[in-house]
């Protein structure tokens, strides 16, 4: 059972609600892990797809197979994702869910601060690696409209206004029964408002250190080890909400506002959509 169903993006889209939504359908079946990566990591393609088809082991008879992995939109970090997937399965199904461009690197950068650790302010690194670049969406969706016959191009605005009518769209589109998606409202893997962690110079700190680790997690019932993460004083490494952050937002909008605003101009011409919803101004 080859999956032919891939949302590829974007990144900080709202594509793991939207991965949730489509996965509570009936007629479609979401890889369990939901980011795979297989066309977009070397070291995963080149192994070949046995390993990757595992991942399917459970379908049914459904009638989409999918997965959701946003690396597949990550040109020219992640180059030739298009051109594989169209070799494992040119009737595949694409999904592209875009994002007001410059409320889309923002929320990259929150995802980099709780993930990855960065510490430079966004005015800092806004230029550098695929901030900028996973918000080209012209650029990204390209070599998919060249390849596959059915591409979906949606945007994060109007799935967040009306999920349900947008998932109707969709499934109008896949050509899948209407379905009423439970807990619709549900919001999933949201930015946070700001980055905490349990201070470790605190006694129930301290404690909490040594409860998780080796070999009193494993001694200590899990309802203890809850609580005491749960009581354990907490400090703010990163507030998304203060000041000076949102200072720094309106520095780093000066920055690219302007090429945010050319390249949707490209996306309108490509698209025949005004992309109103999103204020770049």
């Amino acid at each position: 059972m080859k999956p032919n169903l891939f949302i590829i993006g974007a990144m900080k889209s709202g594509t793991s609600s939207l991965y949730e939504y489509l996965g509570s359908h009936p007629e479609i079946f979401m890889s369990p892990v939901k980011e795979p990566m297989h066309f977009s990591r070397e070291e995963l393609w080149s192994k070949g797809n046995l390993e990757y088809i595992e991942l399917f082991k459970e379908v049914k008879n459904e009638k989409f197979i999918g997965e959701g992995s946003t690396e597949y939109s990550k040109l020219p970090y992640r180059p030739g994702v298009a051109e594989r997937i169209h070799k494992f399965n040119p009737d595949s199904r694409i999904i592209y869910i875009m994002r007001n461009p410059f409320d889309r690197i923002v929320s990259q950068y929150k995802h980099m601060v709780r993930k990855e650790g960065e510490k430079n302010k966004l005015s800092d690194v806004i230029l550098t690696g695929d901030y900028m670049s996973n918000s080209h969406y012209s650029y990204q969706i390209q070599p998919y409209i060249n390849l596959f016959e059915n591409v979906f191009i949606g945007t994060f605005e109007a799935m967040v206004s009306d999920p349900q009518k947008f998932c109707n769209d969709l499934f109008y589109w896949l050509g899948v029964a209407k379905y009423q998606i439970a807990n619709i409202k549900k919001v999933y893997h949201a930015s946070p408002k700001k980055i905490e962690t349990i201070d470790k110079f605190t006694f129930l700190g301290k404690l909490h250190s040594i409860a998780e680790n080796f070999p009193y997690r494993k001694i200590l019932p899990y309802n203890i080890r809850k609580s005491i993460k749960k009581f354990a004083p907490k400090k703010i490494d990163f507030d998304f909400e203060s000041k000076w952050f949102h200072e720094d937002i309106r520095f780093s909008r000066n920055i690219c506002v302007d090429t945010l605003k050319m390249w949707t101009e490209e996306l309108k011409e490509m698209t025949y959509k005004s992309y109103d919803e999103w204020d770049l101004n």
